[in-house]
């Protein structure tokens, strides 16, 4: 079997599409193509930077040999955008954000959304329930090829040497300010960090969006602020639990398999979910952490943390993406083959083009390209 050649395609570069090309390494040739600085951009074949969408097209003609497009959102359009630029191109949607998972109300779902989904080749899901969602608003998707493939982290950012403990409960990813839009909600912790200061529980937030605004805001809490992702990971297994969820339910709760959960797992700690129902159901069935409703609960199960804890430690290594990334790879396959092939990867394009030069383009290359 040939090695794919997979374009990553994602607005800000964000860490899944780091996992996955961790995972992936020697089983398939990964380029970046993403609007923001690329993080950890070392971890693929090329990484390319675009800044307008004249640059966003050329760099998407500079990898038309290129076997397939995985493309992370949010946002969505970058379908359509590679659907106009390369019209025969196989591209595998991977749908992690999405405003059908925060919004009930028909008026405040996206037809930009739905065109994307509906034009995609195929899809990745990181849990069963976004997929139950997007196939209910976009019926046509239950048709079409996909997998369950969670943020798993790489096992070189688990955590294995002696460290500190710190206490209490983490946070990390995006925490919000308190005038952001409402689709925000579920990440604003406020509430829940005065509620963990009356209770004497400790409370720290990694992440945060518009820092200065955060450290102003999140007074009850101890606001660390974005930290290199390495760096992170070697802190996290400094607390007692890591938090999944908010003090109130929300829409976005009800549905999200975060990364934070497996990234809590890489560095050895246990998970509360509050108002979290997929992460709980998870955590609980492997005795990894537990599921609450409010601040009081968690207090009174807290003796649970050292069972949940020696869970983890058992169990962590199953939930690596090493050890799941072959999903993924059999889904390109599954793209890529062509109906009574031979199972080889093949340049979709070419089969096409009668004459057509068949080497590949020169990024594909294990060189650094930026635009």
């Amino acid at each position: 079997m040939d090695t794919p050649v997979i374009v990553s395609v994602g607005n800000h570069g964000c860490i899944r599409q780091v996992k996955q090309a961790i995972g992936l390494r020697n089983k398939a040739r990964m380029h970046f193509l993403t609007h923001k600085k690329p993080p950890m951009g070392q971890f693929f074949q090329t990484a390319m930077m675009w800044h307008n969408q004249g640059q966003l097209r050329s760099s998407l003609r500079l990898h038309e040999n290129a076997d397939l497009f995985h493309v992370h959102t949010e946002p969505f359009w970058f379908v359509m955008t590679i659907r106009e630029v390369i019209p025969d191109a196989i591209v595998l949607l991977d749908i992690h954000d999405s405003m059908m998972y925060r919004f009930d109300e028909a008026n405040r779902q996206s037809s930009e959304e739905r065109a994307a989904v509906e034009q995609a080749d195929g899809y990745v899901y990181v849990s069963d329930k976004c997929k139950e969602v997007t196939e209910g608003w976009v019926p046509s998707a239950a048709k079409k090829p996909s997998i369950i493939l969670p943020s798993y982290v790489p096992e070189r950012f688990y955590k294995l040497r002696c460290w500190t403990r710190v206490g209490g409960v983490v946070n990390e990813g995006r925490c919000d300010i308190m005038d952001a839009g409402d689709y925000y909600d579920y990440c604003k912790y406020h509430d829940l960090a005065k509620v963990f200061k009356s209770e004497g529980v400790r409370f720290t937030l990694y992440g945060g969006n518009g820092e200065e605004r955060c450290v102003s805001e999140y007074k009850d809490a101890d606001f660390m602020g974005h930290k290199p992702y390495e760096e992170m990971m070697k802190q996290l297994g400094e607390y007692d639990w890591g938090l999944c969820g908010n003090l109130v339910p929300y829409p976005e709760w009800d549905v999200a398999f975060p990364n934070k959960l497996f990234e809590y797992l890489a560095a050895g700690i246990p998970v509360v979910a509050m108002n979290a129902p997929v992460v709980g159901e998870f955590v609980e069935k492997h005795g990894i952490g537990i599921s609450v409703s409010s601040v009081q609960e968690l207090k009174a199960r807290w003796d649970e943390r050292e069972r949940c804890q020696a869970e983890v430690f058992k169990k962590r290594y199953q939930w690596s993406m090493e050890r799941n990334v072959e999903g993924l790879l059999a889904l390109y396959q599954e793209l890529l083959q062509p109906a009574g092939g031979n199972g080889r990867f093949r340049l979709p394009r070419q089969s096409k083009t009668q004459g057509r030069r068949k080497t590949r383009c020169p990024v594909s290359r294990p060189t650094m390209a930026r635009a």
